[in-house]
């Protein structure tokens, strides 16, 4: 449940932050692609990052037409604090224990890994998405 939270989170900063109108880009560049139930995806990617009592968060998602992924890693982590992908009106996160990533963060701003799963719908896990060769690369400030 935490995990969905911070997901969720997550979104509403990246559509907020999408949103603003001073001309700023507040990100970096990016790509997250994956396979999802057979089908290729690929988001170019708005990433942020969150000094947290000194420990780096840092959050990157991408908005395709009504599809969209956010993921979450701490600077130094080795593989995904959380990832969500919404499509049609649901909200599909990781299933516990079947779900695994990959990732090299360095510290001057730089993040790629891999990924691949379950991800689930409902606390049930009766509405799940097969993810594979999933991808990241993504430079934050």
């Amino acid at each position: 449940m935490k995990k969905l939270m911070i997901s969720l989170l997550a979104i509403g900063a990246l559509f907020v932050s999408s949103c603003n109108d001073d001309g700023k880009n507040p990100s970096s560049n990016g790509i997250v692609q994956l396979t999802v139930n057979g089908q290729k995806k690929s988001f170019s990617i708005e990433s942020h990052s969150v000094d947290n009592g000194g420990e780096k968060w840092i959050t990157f998602g991408g908005i395709s037409g009504i599809e969209n992924i956010v993921l979450n890693i701490n600077e130094g982590d080795s593989s995904l604090e959380s990832i969500s992908y919404t499509f049609g009106g649901q909200v599909y996160t990781a299933l516990e224990g079947q779900f695994t990533s990959n990732a090299t963060v360095s510290t001057n701003g730089h993040v790629t890994g891999t990924f691949s799963g379950k991800l689930t719908a409902n606390a049930e896990n009766q509405v799940n998405l097969i993810v594979s060769a999933g991808m990241f690369e993504i430079t934050y400030d």
